[in-house]
């Protein structure tokens, strides 16, 4: 097992990458960390990237509170990868043998559950996805525009995680990572699913966030399967593949390596539960064609990534013999996002698999996204709303870009045109996936 500190690092400079690294304190507790990288203009004439901030989004269980549609929720330690210019390097390593890692979590963040062979939900039981006859037209999807159903919330376990004592450090244990099923227990077969994913800087929060249960509950209380999911933070050291590790060692200064290390195991554990939820289709009577994801901040970034990236991709780098817990997460279960709902979040995880890989993520094929985010956000700069949305031209991908005037991070009581952030998702989805909306 190797140590990442003690590596000797590639050259990553195939596509003409020029990176330059500074870091600059701000004020109070709150950190900025500029980056800026050059691709030859392969990222769509952007240049920033940028990492999530942390956030304290603590939550209690998803049963023990009201659902606060006008929470805002605060933000702490925040960091954002910008761009300027520093040297030129030689080669991308493609290479994927797992790095593994040490330490405990951040102070005040719950332990991890340890694994219980027979709660794992991996498969659905005695259950077949809908598939609607060859030659016979789709149903019609039905949704309500106000709350109608009855609402059931479960917990099951999606899949499991290794923990490491720190990054590259040893394996210590082996986490069951849950996600909280909402389903509305009248509604018809044929159910469109969305994913809510919590934020938190990838340090901190959980599926349980007011902003979170919102959601979950307003989307399953109209008729759509909602889940939200919980993922590996900083603090639980997720296994890493080489690769990354690598580019987070060449590309990020050591007092920011944390967020750059997490957002693979984040990433990882988001698209185990997407294939969870594909696993289990049947039982939910869930419609595939109708899937959406929606996050704020950090979850906003791996909402966007579900909905961007291709399936190869936080899966594939490492093997089974490398991570053994990757049997657990329905590797030969695939899905497609089609509506992708983003609240403040960035393009990292884009970003960095184009400079591992040199090619772009960004197609034709990318799931329509609504973007909201403050001009004034200090937290995650509005820039990266920018670039999202320069992406999505580029491409000539249905897109809505809401820029809020003055406005800082988590506005989660924001009015766009008279809406709430749950009434304007949902107009959203039902545009773009054609849902037929019953009074």
């Amino acid at each position: 097992m190797r140590w990442f500190g003690t590596r000797r690092w590639p050259a990553v400079s195939r596509f003409g990458l020029v990176v330059l690294l500074s870091l600059s304190a701000g004020s109070g507790c709150k950190e900025q960390l500029d980056y800026v990288d050059v691709l030859g203009g392969k990222l769509g004439d952007v240049d920033d990237l940028g990492l999530e901030p942390v956030v304290d989004t603590t939550e209690p269980d998803a049963g023990s509170r009201e659902p606060d549609a006008g929470a805002i929720e605060p933000d702490a330690d925040s960091i954002d990868l910008d761009a300027e210019v520093a040297e030129r390097v030689d080669d991308v390593s493609t290479e994927t043998d797992v790095g593994t890692v040490a330490d405990t979590g951040p102070d005040g963040e719950t332990p991890a559950e340890p694994i219980d062979a027979e709660s794992m939900d991996t498969e659905a039981p005695d259950a077949e996805p809908l598939d609607p006859d060859v030659g016979e037209s789709p149903p019609e999807k039905l949704v309500q525009q106000n709350s109608t159903y009855s609402v059931a919330v479960s917990t099951h376990v999606y899949a499991e995680g290794w923990r490491h004592q720190g990054w590259g450090g040893p394996q210590t244990e082996t986490m069951a990572l849950k996600l909280d099923v909402y389903e509305p227990t009248d509604a018809p077969p044929g159910r469109p699913a969305m994913v809510v994913i919590h934020g938190g800087g990838f340090k901190q929060g959980t599926r349980s966030d007011s902003s979170v249960v919102t959601f979950a509950q307003y989307f399953a209380e109209r008729g759509w399967v909602t889940m939200s999911i919980s993922y590996r933070l900083i603090g639980d050291h997720g296994t890493v593949p080489d690769a990354w590790a690598d580019l987070v060692e060449l590309l990020v200064p050591a007092a920011k390596k944390d967020q750059g290390y997490a957002l693979y195991p984040a990433a990882r554990d988001a698209k185990a539960a997407m294939r969870w939820l594909a696993a289990n289709a049947g039982t939910y009577q869930i419609d595939l064609n109708y899937l959406t994801t929606l996050g704020g901040s950090a979850g906003a970034y791996l909402a966007i990534m579900l909905g961007v990236t291709d399936p190869a991709d936080f899966r594939d780098e490492l093997t089974a013999a490398q991570d053994s817990t990757l049997v657990s997460t329905n590797p030969g279960e695939s899905f497609e996002v089609h509506s992708i709902i983003d609240h403040w979040g960035g393009i990292s995880h884009m970003e960095l698999l184009h400079v591992m890989s040199g090619t772009s993520r960004f197609d034709p094929t990318d799931a329509p996204v609504s973007i909201v985010h403050g001009t004034a956000d200090s937290t995650v700069s509005f820039e990266e709303a920018v670039k999202l949305r320069d992406a999505y031209i580029s491409t000539g991908v249905a897109h809505d870009f809401h820029p809020l005037e003055g406005v800082e991070h988590s506005p989660w009581s924001a009015l766009i045109d008279g809406l709430t952030l749950p009434e304007l998702a949902f107009a959203f989805v039902v545009e773009h996936q054609n849902l037929t909306v019953l009074p």
